[in-house]
């Protein structure tokens, strides 16, 4: 009889590890116990299950939309890059969208609320995945906008062992009481205990200050509060050690940049946009900041090819500064400026 092992490697399609990279520590993880591949094994299938019954007409077929907007950005890095191509393969073979939660919505087509679930299985003989998780919320008010958009990860392992890696393990530790972003000093990330989940990143509108005095509701102006300690470069190579087994040499099939593309197209970002359209601050964002901006770009020699469209949102200048993928033209980017917002207060 087959050792779950095989019957995984069988069923999922899973590669050997490359001869390159097979170091002991990979070679002993890829032989774990029978024990451990069974719960794999039967997680997976599992998770193939849930997806292949999945109604997709429920919530306005943004299940699927989100599914085609993953496959095209594994073809558009595939196309972009010959040394992406087989990592776009892999991870579009290995990686799934799971579905929604907790939606709500405005009317029929109109989003207000929705938490997108993403996971990645290693491509090699490994028993190794990653969860991912992206809550959206936005709703207009009277005279103001409730707003947030946040993405965590979680590292699954199946030996039976709580925890993800070791600095996982280490911020259930330091938050035993549950999920506590408020007060840390800003180079920490949130980290959920209840749920295992790590915080990437994060945006929100600010809800004004309290100056204990009633207030025209028309003072309210909309300042988006950005957090990203979690999106560093430690951060991506610990996601690729995971997911891959060597954080150097499997770069030779995935780049970083590619990676978090990925990534995020997984859980319902696709092009670094959420599903609908709405992702905080983007450079240049109006017409008084365009102008002067093509004007600086064309004095440099840099001009973008869609320069009457051209923007970059900080969600995707952050990634591509931690991958190292910075183009020339990104080094006009401008983060938002809060203090001239709060001037609106």
């Amino acid at each position: 009889m087959a050792s779950w092992r095989e019957r995984a490697i069988g069923a999922f399609g899973l590669l050997p590890l490359p001869e390159e990279w097979a170091n002991d520590a990979l070679v002993a993880l890829s032989q774990s116990d029978d024990a451990s591949w069974k719960r794999y094994y039967e997680f997976r299938q599992n998770q193939s299950q849930d997806e292949d019954n999945e109604e997709e007409e429920e919530d306005c077929g943004l299940p699927k939309r989100v599914r085609e907007a993953l496959a095209r950005e594994a073809a558009e890095i595939g196309l972009s890059s010959t040394n992406n191509a087989a990592g776009a393969k892999m991870w579009l073979k290995h990686a799934q969208f799971v579905g929604l939660g907790d939606t709500s919505w405005e009317d029929y087509d109109n989003l207000r609320s929705a938490t997108y679930y993403g996971l990645v299985f290693s491509p090699f003989a490994v028993p190794r995945a990653m969860e991912l998780k992206h809550r959206y919320h936005n709703r207009m008010r009277y005279a103001s906008v409730e707003y947030f958009a946040t993405w965590s990860f979680k590292l699954l392992r199946f030996d039976g062992e709580p925890g993800g890696d070791t600095r996982q393990v280490d911020l259930a530790h330091q938050f035993p009481a549950g999920y506590i972003l408020s007060g840390l000093p800003p180079e920490t990330a949130g980290f959920d205990t209840e749920t295992g989940y790590e915080e990437l990143c994060s945006d929100e509108l600010e809800d004004p200050p309290d100056i204990r005095a009633d207030i025209d509701d028309q003072c309210w102006t909309g300042v988006h509060k950005t957090t990203f300690a979690g999106l560093t470069p430690m951060t991506v190579r610990r996601i690729r050690g995971w997911i891959f087994g060597h954080v150097v040499r499997s770069v030779t099939v995935l780049d970083d940049f590619a990676l978090m593309r990925l990534l995020f197209a997984t859980c319902g970002t696709a092009s670094f946009n959420t599903a609908s359209g709405d992702i905080g601050h983007s450079w240049p964002n109006y017409r008084h900041e365009r102008e002067p901006a093509l004007v600086e770009m064309r004095e440099s020699g840099v001009v973008p090819n869609d320069a009457d469209n051209f923007s970059i949102s900080w969600l995707e200048h952050r990634v591509r500064m931690i991958c190292g993928a910075l183009r020339p033209i990104d080094r006009f980017y401008q983060p938002q400026d809060s203090l001239a917002d709060w001037v609106g207060w």
